[in-house]
């Protein structure tokens, strides 16, 4: 069997570069069509991709930014929340969200495994400190071992969750 030939192995990579292009604005199109404006709950919705290229292969992690307009009649600013799911071969599952309220920002960290967590908890008060340096008030900054099940809600300090009588 002679080798493949430049021609053919040119496009072998081609097709494989166009089916992954096709893919990625396949999720592109998903992702706009998810993002929504929940205007029962007066809530916009953006979910993002963001492709990372690892040792392993080409890995998509998903990220969602949610932003909770006032409720009415009530003078606060909007609130955000981000939520990142990551999956390291390392680390395991973690899924971070932050959620910021005026310049109170809470944060949590769930790991599946307990290493990343005591990994995590050593680095909170280093967060903190950056976090007041950065002008923001912090709130409940936490890592905790637990499953990450991708369809739990979300933090929201509006909902009591992370309300603190500080």
């Amino acid at each position: 069997n002679p080798a493949p030939q430049l021609p053919q192995l040119l496009q072998r990579e081609i097709a494989s570069l166009i089916a992954t292009a096709r893919g990625g604005l396949s999720r592109l199109k998903l992702n706009q069509l998810a993002s929504s404006s929940r205007q029962e709950r007066n809530e916009q919705v953006m979910y993002l991709e963001l492709p990372l290229q690892q040792d392993e292969g080409d890995k998509v992690v998903p990220i969602e930014i949610h932003r909770q307009a006032p409720r009415r009649g009530i003078k606060e600013p909007p609130s955000w929340r981000v939520s990142v799911a990551l999956d390291d071969p390392r680390y395991g599952k973690v899924k971070a969200e932050v959620t910021l309220c005026g310049s109170k920002v809470s944060t949590r960290f769930r790991c599946e495994q307990q290493s990343t967590e005591a990994l995590l908890q050593r680095g909170l008060p280093q967060l903190r400190i950056n976090l007041q340096q950065l002008g923001f008030k912090p709130g409940t900054i936490i890592a905790v071992h637990e499953a990450v099940n991708s369809d739990e809600p979300y933090l929201h300090c509006l909902e009591g969750s992370l309300k603190e009588n500080v």
